[in-house]
């Protein structure tokens, strides 16, 4: 598989020299993800740029619907502890999971130069959906970690895809004029159901823009935000209880949608 995904990677995205996301950074991602034992490894496109993602059918028959799951910065779709044990817990509850290769700059970069990323993000994100729709999936639930987060706040604000629900986990509020990473000014034009997710000692920014964030979706009823004590932002100690957390609420929002 990892010969055919490279060739492929090669013709359709090292082909186009503008191409903002680095390319070569994800050819060594699909290296490493040959090793994985859950999920099918896909290629995907979106705006003429190819990426991956990693797929996993739920295990039962009778499926509640599916999760994308989108990496913090610089990650990849099994990227731990948070990433690779939603998409691989999600299956065992009736729901498909669909974590995507997003964006990279160089090893090195900071944020702020992720940011001119979003528009491919957001059309990797509308692939994403595209990919679900076609298997007939309706009930479709938004999960991103991180800058990933921030990347699928800023997909809905701008697109309005077909999703259930939104879940944010560790969202960082920046500093930036830049529109697509204005977490507040997004958190209050959001309608569809979301869940806030952080940690008692996750990152600073994360944690001092707390308030900010609940004041921000007040108008929101759907909008939930949940701390998880004793544990920090790679939750590394209490990630099966983040998992159950996340799950449970994304149940019955799936469910009581339809």
């Amino acid at each position: 598989m990892y010969r055919w995904v490279c060739v492929w990677l090669l013709a359709v995205g090292l082909a186009s020299p503008c191409m903002a996301s680095d390319s070569a950074r994800e050819l060594m991602i699909v290296d490493a993800l040959q090793a994985i034992k859950v999920g099918e490894l896909v290629r995907m496109e979106a705006a003429g740029q190819a990426f991956v993602g990693l797929y996993t059918e739920a295990e039962q028959v009778a499926n509640k619907g599916a999760v994308i799951i989108l990496h913090d910065m610089g990650g990849f779709p099994d990227q731990k502890s948070v990433v690779s044990l939603l998409r691989t817990e999600f299956p065992h509850y009736q729901f498909s999971s669909l974590s995507l290769q997003m964006p990279l700059r160089e090893s090195g970069a900071s944020v702020a130069e992720y940011y001119d990323l979003f528009p491919e993000a957001v059309a990797r994100i509308q692939a994403g959906v595209d990919f679900l729709k076609k298997k007939d999936v309706n009930n479709i639930v938004l999960i991103g970690y991180g800058l990933g987060g921030l990347m699928a706040l800023a997909a809905q604000s701008e697109k309005a895809m077909e999703l259930k629900a939104l879940v944010l986990i560790s969202l960082p509020v920046p500093v930036s004029e830049q529109k697509a990473v204005q977490t507040l000014a997004m958190l209050k034009k959001n309608k569809l159901p979301l869940l806030d997710v952080y940690a008692d000692k996750d990152l600073a920014d994360v944690i001092g823009s707390a308030r900010e964030k609940r004041v921000a979706a007040k108008d929101n009823p759907l909008y939930r935000q949940l701390r998880i004590d004793s544990e920090e932002h790679a939750f590394r100690h209490q990630a099966g209880l983040l998992s159950k957390r996340i799950y449970s609420w994304v149940s019955r929002v799936a469910l009581s949608a339809q």
